[in-house]
């Protein structure tokens, strides 16, 4: 009974083990506030020469369909919108908790916007650790679009950064996720192994213990 008890435990802490993987890989990863669904910036910080005094007027967060033409958030309900002049860039940002080495994935989803006519012009980059997006320059009009790249931390905490300069639109953006490399799971035969090892190493223990009595 000892035994079927041990295997139990190990069967049970590998599907917890499965389930807290699978957990740890959805949604926002390890994105606080990954879709404005606060209603506002919270969990972000923005830095550029109108922050905080432009506050709905160059940049917010909507909630329900973004007025300028009726686009709704790509998730949920909130959706951010940025459209400072490339000259004066607004920078979202977020520090998030890394482990020093380990390259993560980075994602998040924009659209475009164009109001009036005139030469596009807007420009957007995105880092994180020592990966960049490569330079989305002159946009034109765009639905939501997802971006991902990769970027490795090299200290404990690693900033997320978005710089927008948009002359004669505005961006949306939503649904931001970065996530570490998924932890291999145990094939079945391994598993089976492990309960063999745990089944033998508790008959030479009561072996053990029958030699002493």
């Amino acid at each position: 009974m000892k035994t079927l008890r041990i295997l139990s435990t190990v069967a049970a802490a590998a599907v917890l083990a499965v389930a807290s993987t699978g957990a740890s890989a959805a949604g926002c990863g390890l994105v606080t506030n990954c879709g404005f669904e606060t209603g506002d910036f919270t969990g972000w910080t923005l830095s550029g020469n109108d922050v905080p005094f432009e506050n709905g007027n160059l940049y917010g967060v909507d909630t329900g369909p973004d007025p300028l033409e009726g686009t709704p958030a790509h998730g949920g309900t909130d959706q951010a919108w940025y459209s400072d002049f490339v000259s004066n860039t607004t920078t979202l940002s977020q520090s998030i908790a890394t482990v020093s080495g380990t390259t993560y994935t980075v994602s998040f989803w924009m659209a475009q916007q164009l109001d009036g006519a005139g030469t596009v012009g807007n420009d957007l980059t995105a880092t994180f650790g020592s990966g960049a997006l490569a330079p989305l320059v002159n946009i034109g009009e765009q639905g939501y679009t997802e971006y991902t790249f990769t970027g490795t931390a090299t200290s404990a905490s690693t900033t997320l950064t978005l710089t927008m300069g948009n002359d004669i639109g505005q961006y949306l953006v939503d649904d931001f996720s970065v996530t570490a490399p998924t932890p291999a799971v145990p094939e079945p035969s391994m598993l089976s192994l492990m309960g063999l090892g745990t089944l033998l190493l508790g008959l030479a223990a009561r072996r053990r213990g029958a030699k002493r009595d």
